[in-house]
């Protein structure tokens, strides 16, 4: 099996990644630490960027995520655990440690660089200088430079080109840009100081060049392509990764020639064994990647690591996606140069006898982007994802089977699946994207998710593009009628084929109704009246955005709150108060009890945004709600009322810090919150016995 996503699609579906949903600060009263969240989710999925070593404390490495922050393992690679306390910014594309200072570690962010004088456990943001300091992968890739020989000495090549110097971990910067240089903007890819400590070796995605430190000046080196990827020191100079190609230098890293060695694909990630002298790469063919090694600097290649032990147990999506998905870091143990570490789109692999056999290791560090939850009468667990579909879980959480995709790649199933409602009789309703098909779908399974029919008839031809809230329309909003759980609908983003959809047959043929709300920038905002089955509620982001009511099924429509332009998410009580969040000065709960006549506003929590909402199925006055921020920054709470919103209680408690709710449902009995967060998994919160 092979993953084909294209360049183009894997770029925006990463992006999507990017906006890590988050929980935070709001005021009524402060975090508590004694509600304890236990991890109810699977491992894997998104992207991991990096990975890397700690020079001075053998077995413990780092790796970087996307969405999520950071992991540590202290016991080489076997068990992971977060480290984001004080990483206000998750996406994270390298780490790097000093070689001078034990404890002190870099980590690149799209909103900055960080560091920490204790391995991790605590996180300080350095002056990003106005937002000029910021990284992003899979660019920045080794692009921060401790001082070989200087405490708190720290080099840095942003995402934009611009190189900077630090003596005092990054509180002030020397500006060493080249302004001139011909791609003066691409982003840097590898940073080394030379080993004279003259100057630094700076490789661009475009270019490399060399700056003297006594001079101030940059020289340009003579290198016959570009499409630079990777740039690592070799036992007699350079060696580099450049237009698919392994490239080497001497100490001076101005002259580079190509290695003549043939190989498949296209070299991106490079190791040198310094002990052995071997070169290792990784290679990608499209999105599917392998590893060779080199004992003559890249004169001849031999391929490697075919043999792979996954973790379908700890990640089971393992069970349909490659395990020779395309490569995205590339370490050796300097301790122990048998043993090298790659990760790749979907986890962490580990080999301990020179790249031959690599195995999943990937327990503690949960990736996965969530966007949906369902639990049925019987506690059955329906998790709804980008990028890893739909799995299940029958204990709870503690372990899952993915049931779409279920076995194997298919074009028009592997990628995002939005929503999941579970119906009765074992009728499940879903939405889902694929990767590699333009198109958008229901999903109908009358087995429990042992099949699925895919529906599009009715649907819009292709995702639509014009005014839509992310690169296309998706069908991200789903709501059934409490009165004929036969009647559903769905609403997709964009004004050319969105708009509000309806199924009279529980999702088995679909229509465009005939009214449509004034702004269909719509996210997943949409319910049905509890006392009225001919209400719905709409709920619009944009200069358009507010809540807007349909008395006659979707025929016509008023807005009926303009207080908020941003509406995420609409939910109705059994007692009919209806709930809405969105943003308004901040993250924002509003309530109606007069059927969406009246509004008011619940609570400001004090973040860019409120998500997801979850109402107790036995006790229509407790309810829960999560903010989020949708630039990756970090970090942000949950809280719980008991009292219809009244006051509210910061539940947040031992969660990591860091990636934050895009779903949160009750347990059939009330007694459980599940949430789960768009980067680092799902968790089960025990609420039976708080209060406000």
């Amino acid at each position: 099996m092979q993953l084909t996503r294209t360049k183009s699609s894997i770029m925006k579906f990463a992006a999507a990644c990017l906006w890590a949903l988050i929980f935070a600060a709001a005021g009524s009263s402060a975090s508590v630490a004694d509600e304890n969240w236990k991890f109810a989710g699977w491992y894997g999925g998104g992207c991991y960027p990096n990975v890397e070593f700690d020079p001075f404390i053998r077995n413990q490495l780092y790796v970087t995520s996307d969405v999520a922050g950071i992991w540590r393992s202290k016991d080489g690679g076997s068990t992971w655990h977060f480290i984001t306390d004080g990483l206000t910014n998750l996406n994270v594309s390298q780490v790097a440690a000093s070689h001078v200072t034990a404890g002190t570690l870099y980590a690149g962010t799209a909103a900055g660089l960080y560091y920490s004088r204790n391995s991790g456990d605590k996180w300080n943001k350095t002056n990003d200088l106005g937002g000029r300091i910021k990284f992003g992968r899979p660019e920045s890739y080794r692009a921060i430079a401790p001082h070989p020989a200087k405490a708190h000495s720290v080099c840095v090549g942003t995402f934009d080109g611009n190189v900077f110097c630090s003596d005092n971990d990054g509180a002030t910067w020397s500006d060493l840009s080249a302004p001139h240089s011909a791609t003066a903007s691409s982003p840097v890819v590898s940073l080394d100081y030379l080993r004279d400590g003259s100057g630094l070796i700076v490789a661009k995605s475009k270019e490399i060049l060399r700056y003297d430190f006594a001079g101030h000046s940059w020289k340009n080196a003579e290198i016959g392509t570009a499409d630079i990827t990777d740039m690592t020191r070799s036992a007699s100079g350079y060696i580099a990764a450049a237009g698919g190609e392994l490239w080497t230098s001497d100490n001076t890293g101005l002259k580079w020639q190509r290695a003549i060695g043939r190989h498949p694909g296209k070299v991106f990630r490079v190791a040198y064994d310094d002990k052995d002298s071997i070169t290792y790469a990784a290679f990608t063919r499209d999105w599917t990647g392998g590893l060779l090694i080199s004992a003559d600097s890249g004169a001849s290649w031999q391929v490697i690591g075919q043999t792979v032990n996954p973790d379908d147990r700890g990640n089971p999506t393992r069970r349909w996606a490659a395990s020779d998905s395309k490569k995205t870091s590339l370490k050796i143990d300097p301790f122990d140069p048998n043993t090298i570490f790659q990760t790749d789109w979907w986890g962490i692999w580990r080999s301990t006898d020179q790249g031959v056999n690599f195995s999943e290791v990937i327990t503690g560090a949960p990736n996965t982007v969530g966007t949906d939850l369902a639990i049925t009468p019987a506690g059955e667990l329906y998790a709804a994802s980008m990028d890893d579909g739909l799995l299940k879980s029958s204990d709870h959480g503690k372990t899952y089977t993915p049931i779409f995709p279920s076995s194997s790649y298919k074009s028009d199933e592997s990628g995002h699946v939005w929503r999941v409602m579970s119906l009765d009789k074992g009728r499940l309703l879903a939405t889902s994207s694929p990767w590699n098909r333009d198109i958008n779908q229901v999903l109908l399974s009358d087995d429990g998710g042992g099949s699925f029919r895919k529906i599009r008839t009715g649907l819009p031809s292709r995702p639509p593009r014009k005014n839509t809230l992310w690169d296309k329309g998706y069908p991200r909003a789903l709501a059934v009628s409490p009165h004929d759980k036969r009647t559903v609908y769905l609403g997709i983003d964009g004004d050319d084929g969105g708009g509000l959809f309806i199924s009279h047959d529980a999702g088995e043929t679909w229509s465009r109704s005939p009214g449509q709300p004034p702004s269909l920038r719509i996210y997943s905002g949409l319910a049905v009246d509890l006392a009225d089955p001919n209400t719905i509620y709409w709920g619009a982001v944009g200069d358009a955005g507010g809540i807007y009511r349909s008395t006659d099924g979707g025929k016509s429509w008023k807005i009926v709150f303009q207080g908020s332009r941003a509406i995420f998410e609409i939910d109705v009580a059994r007692d009919g108060a209806i709930y809405a969040s969105g943003s308004m000065g901040g993250g924002a709960l509003f309530v109606s009890r007069d059927h969406g006549t009246t509004w008011k506003t619940l609570k400001v929590f004090g973040s860019e945004s409120a998500k997801p909402i979850a109402l107790s199925p036995v006790d229509t006055k407790t309810l829960a709600v999560g903010t989020v921020n949708w630039s990756g920054n970090a970090p942000e709470q949950i809280y719980l009322s008991r009292n219809g919103g009244a006051t509210w209680r910061d539940v947040t408690g031992d969660l990591p810090p860091g990636s934050g709710a895009a779903a949160m449902k009750f347990s059939p009995d009330g007694n459980y919150i599940y949430m789960s967060r768009s980067g680092g998994g799902i968790y089960r919160l025990p609420v039976g016995a708080l209060s406000n």
